[in-house]
């Protein structure tokens, strides 16, 4: 039999690697990803967009980088330059795209997830209060880098 402790290891091994092949069938462009590794209890993020998780796995997705890294990914998505308040509304939409992915792909695995809206995050953001967190990196275009966080609650 397998116990609960497992069973979230699991969880989240699935959710890991979901993450992964969301963001590798979402961005239509060659992506670098780096190791994932595990975080400090502390995050400190200038921009990004942060996606509630309920189901089998709680937390949160975090998406951060900076304005021209999601820029690279936006022009390379729909074949122009986006600023402002288009940039903005791209970003919550790509966090969308890759949350939504995630939710499809982990339940192929029998990992059943529900994401939130996304919350933009713009600004010296502080964030703390998750038990563990993951952070996968990955590079585009070889110069523009965003990390992707697995802000765990359990």
């Amino acid at each position: 039999m397998t116990t609960t402790y497992e069973n979230s290891s699991k969880n989240i091994t699935t959710l890991l690697n979901g993450t992964i092949q969301s963001i590798q069938q979402t961005i239509p462009i060659p992506v670098q990803m780096g190791k994932p590794s595990a975080d400090t209890k502390e995050l400190h993020t200038q921009f990004g967009v942060l996606i509630g998780i309920t189901g089998h796995v709680k937390g949160q997705l975090l998406f951060s980088g900076d304005h021209t890294a999601f820029g690279v990914i936006g022009k390379s998505m729909f074949g122009m330059e986006l600023s402002g308040e288009m940039l903005n509304s791209f970003c919550g939409e790509f966090g969308n795209m890759i949350a939504g992915g995630l939710a499809t792909i982990v339940s192929e695995q029998s990992v059943s997830i529900d994401i939130t809206s996304p919350t933009l995050i713009e600004g010296d953001m502080r964030m703390t209060g998750f038990k563990r967190s993951l952070s996968i990196p990955f590079t585009i275009e070889s110069t523009n880098e965003l990390t992707i966080y697995l802000l765990l609650d359990q």
